[in-house]
């Protein structure tokens, strides 16, 4: 088997792991065993991806003092997401930092925006596994994971559509983007993407017979992301394809 083959597989192996954690076990060290399992299995993806572009010699470094050694995930990273401003690169990082505490000393306190990033971090593995090795996850088992994910977990689905403007603004502002979304910018995502028909991003429930919708960070993530990629005229693009 080649070496990129051997380093899917065994990544592939690990993912379907962190899903098993992260969905069914209530122990202690649960968080910290996610995020360890979870950045080995980046880290095996991403340096697939490098050696299928560059060969094995793209993943080793060239200097004498760590001659023969691979690059950590960090350095995986920032080849292969090149915008340090990247959602996906950024969230990778805070969870990055929070194994190594874990892994090297003792960690008395928990950062619970975390959460929302591990989880973004979860779904888009199997995203980026089908766009940078068009491999299909979906017999794995990511899915039952995630159908778990918003069966059980009662904070998922925390935000009313107020707050979570107000979070996706605080999040632009912190990645330096002047944009801010409000309840009618807001109405233009949900007509193009259908977010209130998407039971990863709303929960509809009914309160004296009128639907009462509470949005996900799976949304925050994901608006954050399109907006990111066109601040400038966002609201431009989501009406041209209303009319389309």
């Amino acid at each position: 088997m080649e070496e990129k083959e051997k380093l899917l597989k065994k990544s592939k192996e690990i993912f379907s792991l962190v899903s098993c954690m992260y969905c069914y076990y209530s122990g202690p060290y649960k968080i910290e065993t996610v995020c360890i399992l979870l950045c080995n299995a980046w880290e095996l993806m991403l340096k697939a991806y490098i050696i299928g572009k560059k060969g094995k010699e793209g993943i080793v470094y060239k200097n004498k003092q760590n001659k023969g050694r691979t690059i950590g995930l960090n350095e995986c990273i920032s080849k292969v997401f090149t915008n340090k401003h990247d959602i996906l690169r950024k969230h990778l990082e805070s969870v990055i930092r929070y194994r190594n505490s874990v892994v090297h000393y003792t960690v008395d306190s928990f950062d619970l925006s975390l959460y929302s990033k591990i989880e973004y971090c979860i779904v888009n593995f199997k995203a980026k596994m089908c766009e940078l090795h068009n491999v299909n996850m979906s017999d794995m088992i990511v899915n039952q994971a995630n159908e778990e994910i918003l069966k059980n977990d009662v904070d998922l689905y925390k935000y009313s559509k107020k707050s979570l403007c107000r979070e996706i603004n605080n999040v632009l502002k912190s990645l330096g983007i002047e944009f801010k979304i409000d309840s009618q910018s807001f109405e233009l995502f949900d007509r193009v993407y259908g977010i209130k028909e998407n039971k990863e991003y709303c929960l509809i429930s009914n309160v004296n017979n009128r639907p009462s919708y509470r949005y996900s960070s799976r949304v925050l993530n994901f608006i954050v992301g399109l907006i990111q990629k066109n601040p400038n005229n966002i609201k431009e693009v989501l009406k041209n394809k209303i009319k389309k």
